[in-house]
């Protein structure tokens, strides 16, 4: 099943509340399935609602409760999540049984989940979207992935956002996982239904991810580059925190419409390596330069796989 064969059905999507990434391709689906006259709900954290509450204002939606998980700059990503894997493993069963209460309620045709292990049933069409069939984990650590696959069992259908070659996502969509209902459904992005304007920024700053992270971001790229002039968008309580000069200017991110236009008009990108940025790209027009996030081992192999297309530091 891919996404053209959903007409006429009644659709739940949810998207995992780890950054705004997820939330963000979750966009340019809804976008899709929309035109082909299925009726949408949402369901995610007040913030995520706000969101889709701006791209899509009649998009009934519900609150479902956030994954327990604390990010800490002074650990690994790997370390943070070996802490929380108890309380998330948990959170897993509360989930489901959350899904299949709006299922009844709602009278539910499929769920879609964006990294949300426990959005399925038994009771509809339950799809996971995800670009990691795999992750890029080494010694001990594999053993990530062999929970991860074991969790997509319970999905009918995986949904990856690349193309059938893998040319964004690489390795990590690597179907060595023989799950037997992979499709690749083409990257997703809410920038792909509008028509880009004239590129009239010259460079344009996205702080995202958890406030720790995208201060960090912020700090170590304008300390290195110091003589920076242009965009900067993040959320409002991370920019209050940078001294930033009056040659740059500060746009709160909070507006994602507003966002987007200056997104839309920038000659150069430049933010984290996530993957939901690398698929915008494929249809912004215009150069980046994305950096992994320190320890985040899917960023920095996405960084290198696109190396040479983000990888060249831009001359400020």
């Amino acid at each position: 099943m891919n996404p053209e064969e959903l007409s006429n059905k009644r659709i739940l999507i949810t998207a995992l509340n780890w950054g705004m990434g997820h939330v963000a391709r979750t966009i340019g689906i809804i976008n899709r399935l929309i035109d082909q006259q299925n009726t949408l709900f949402f369901a995610g954290n007040s913030h995520q609602i706000s969101v889709v509450k701006e791209y899509f204002p009649a998009v009934e939606t519900h609150i479902l409760s956030d994954y327990p998980f604390t990010f800490k700059l002074d650990s690994t990503f790997k370390m943070s999540l070996l802490r929380s894997s108890l309380s998330l493993m948990k959170h897993v069963g509360k989930e489901n049984s959350e899904i299949n209460r709006m299922i009844e309620e709602l009278q539910l045709d499929v769920v879609i989940s964006d990294h949300r292990y426990g959005c399925y049933s038994k009771r509809c069409t339950s799809i996971f979207l995800t670009h990691q069939l795999r992750f890029p984990l080494t010694g001990f650590w594999k053993i990530g992935n062999v929970i991860h696959q074991s969790l997509l069992k319970h999905f009918d259908f995986l949904w990856v956002p690349d193309y059938p070659d893998r040319t964004l996502s690489g390795e990590l969509s690597n179907v060595e996982f023989r799950h037997k209902k992979v499709c690749f459904i083409g990257p997703l992005s809410r920038f792909s239904a509008t028509k880009q304007p004239a590129k009239t920024i010259e460079k344009v700053i996205v702080l995202s991810g958890p406030d720790e992270y995208a201060l960090k971001f912020a700090r170590d790229f304008l300390e290195t580059d110091n003589q920076f002039s242009g965009v900067i968008i993040g959320k409002k309580a991370v920019l209050n925190q940078l001294n930033l000069p009056t040659t740059i200017q500060a746009v709160d991110s909070s507006n994602w419409k507003t966002s987007d236009a200056y997104i839309s008009a920038a000659k150069l990108l430049i933010s984290a390596c996530g993957y939901s940025t690398i698929m915008d790209l494929e249809f912004l027009d215009c150069s980046a330069y994305l950096l992994p996030t320190s320890g985040q081992v899917e960023q920095e192999y996405l960084g290198e796989l696109h190396a040479e297309r983000i990888g060249k530091k831009p001359k400020l």
